[in-house]
């Protein structure tokens, strides 16, 4: 089966960072998101849509309030008027004042797209089309039983790991889970960081560029590690593993 098909690919890819696949099609799919950018950028793709959809677009910024004080002064704060003109030049200006909140609205709203734009651009599949697809580590790991579990995602040159609970598991009190990498020449796990929110997805800050920690890894793995434990040993069976796929 060709599963680089485009509309075979953006369905499994959905389906995969939903965690909806049967475990023998994760399978499956984890080896070929692993030897495949193509498929790995899908995934990433459709984790970023999924993302997106739990934060919300962010908020259009509010002019500041110096910003409606000159636009009143400068409409409305004029010489006096002789008596006669007063009560037409105070009728023109309210017109004049509903008018401009149409500008203002579509300023607003314009803003509010570009922040979508630039901080969301794989919402509406822009980074692809435009080829400026950012470089990242990705990875998908899967339970014991092959089912999807965690995602991960971090900019190549970036300092944070963004990692996304596709099934609920519980924190043990006391307890962090840990992501942890290595490569088939050195087996031995090294730590990538941990969080203990049990939310669905969280932002880890890490110790160094992603490029410097995973750049020549292959697996990730997860455990239930003591929270404030030796951060180089691992003490706890994997919960969930995965491949480690570049994407550029």
């Amino acid at each position: 089966m060709n599963y680089l098909r485009p509309e075979l690919l953006d369905a499994l890819a959905r389906s995969y960072a939903l965690g909806t696949l049967s475990p023998g099609a994760a399978r499956r799919f984890t080896r070929v998101v692993a030897g495949s950018a193509v498929a790995a950028q899908a995934v990433a793709d459709w984790q970023g849509v999924l993302q997106t959809l739990e934060q919300g677009a962010p908020r259009a910024p509010e002019p500041r309030p110096r910003v409606w004080e000159g636009v009143r002064q400068r409409l409305f704060e004029r010489a006096p008027a002789p008596a006669g003109d007063a009560r037409g030049r105070r009728a023109s200006a309210g017109a004049f004042a509903g008018w401009l909140r149409w500008p203002l609205g579509l300023v607003a709203g314009a803003l509010l797209s570009w922040s979508v734009l630039v901080l969301r651009p794989q919402a509406f599949d822009l980074e692809a089309a435009s080829g400026a697809a950012p470089a990242s580590y990705v990875g998908v790991l899967l339970d014991p039983q092959g089912h999807a579990l965690l995602a991960t995602t971090a900019r190549r040159r970036g300092n944070v790991l963004t990692v996304r609970l596709l099934r609920p598991i519980a924190i043990e009190p006391g307890h962090a889970l840990t992501v942890w990498a290595w490569s088939d020449a050195d087996p031995t796990p090294r730590r990538v960081g941990s969080w203990t929110t049990a939310g669905q997805t969280s932002t880890i800050p890490l110790p160094a560029p992603a490029e410097a920690l995973l750049g020549q890894m292959t697996h990730l793995g997860l455990s239930n590690e003591a929270d404030g434990g030796a951060p180089g040993a691992r003490t706890r069976p994997f919960v969930a593993e995965g491949a480690c796929a570049k994407v550029w």
